[in-house]
């Protein structure tokens, strides 16, 4: 008897999920997808998703999120998606572009995200050539992050708002970049930049 209770449990908490969704644009961003284990896109509503035919995505055992709110009770702002010919990105585990953000990936550009990070609202992320991100970390309010190369940000990085990185620079293992901090150059990892 217990075992239906939990199947109606769970089926109730993914009509709920549903009922907040941009069913449209999940369903159109999902065809595009190469979904591996038990991956999923959810698409919020106020997006701005265009995927070039060409474009390839692929998540793997998690759940990718573009325009969710981060307070239940914000009133959510667009999110831009954006993947133009030939780019590619890969998903592993979980990821969160918060409403308000912004994600650029240029022709045939690469952005990689690990399991359990997430871009804040007023974040820019503009990947010309390859942009890395480890589990883990913490893209905080109003970031930019724009590659001229190669840009590697390793497991357990925190990025406070306002921060800059710019260029082809590698952010180590746990570093913490402060408000307001523009890097252009390589951050040693569990080093603290205010």
């Amino acid at each position: 008897m217990s075992m239906g209770y939990k199947w109606l449990d769970k089926m109730l908490k993914r009509l709920r999920t549903a009922t907040k969704l941009d069913l449209g644009a999940t369903l159109g961003l999902r065809r595009k997808c190469n979904l591996e284990g038990w991956a999923s896109v959810y698409v919020y509503p106020k997006n701005q998703v265009k995927v070039s035919k060409d474009a390839a995505i692929r998540i793997s055992n998690g759940l990718m999120t573009i325009s969710k709110p981060w307070f239940e009770v914000e009133v959510a702002a667009p999110c831009v998606f954006e993947m133009e010919r030939g780019s590619q990105l890969e998903c592993n585990g979980n990821f969160d572009f918060v409403s308000g953000s912004q994600c650029v990936i240029k022709n045939g550009a690469m952005l990689r995200l690990g399991n359990d990070g997430r871009i804040g609202k007023g974040s820019n992320l503009e990947c010309s050539k390859e942009i890395v991100v480890g589990k883990n970390c913490w893209i905080s309010d109003d970031v930019t992050i724009a590659d001229a190369g190669k840009i590697v940000i390793e497991d357990g990085v925190w990025i406070g708002n306002g921060a800059q990185i710019i260029g082809n620079v590698k952010i180590g293992k746990n570093a913490v970049i402060g408000e307001g901090v523009a890097v252009k150059e390589d951050v040693e990892a569990e080093t603290v930049l205010a």
